[in-house]
């Protein structure tokens, strides 16, 4: 009986070697795989472009056109909590934001 299980002790220990041994060449190939894709293009200026266009826009507290900057699936967040997804309700939620700070002034 004694002589079983330390058979099995022993398979036990070269399953698990095995097994970590294959999770290591795993880990290391995958770093060979995302050298082989391309870079992203460089779209800074686009980017930079539409945040000065969204930076006017709130400025002049235009709902639509900050509204018409986001993707159809774009959210908005105020302090942690999702408040608008989409551009139709970015617009209503935009819209109700800068009605309520202008009355406020």
């Amino acid at each position: 009986m004694i002589a079983d299980e330390n058979v099995f002790a022993k398979n036990k220990f070269l399953y698990l070697f095995f097994a970590a041994g294959m999770m290591v060449c795993a880990r290391l190939a995958a770093p060979a795989t995302r050298s082989l894709s391309r870079p992203t293009p460089d779209r800074s200026p686009d980017v930079r472009a539409d945040m000065n266009r969204y930076n006017q826009y709130f400025s002049q507290m235009n709902a639509d056109e900050m509204a018409s900057l986001f993707a159809p699936g774009g959210e908005v967040y105020d302090t942690g909590l999702l408040q608008a997804s989409g551009p139709d309700a970015i617009r209503s939620y935009l819209s109700q934001t800068f009605s309520a700070r202008t009355s406020i002034r």
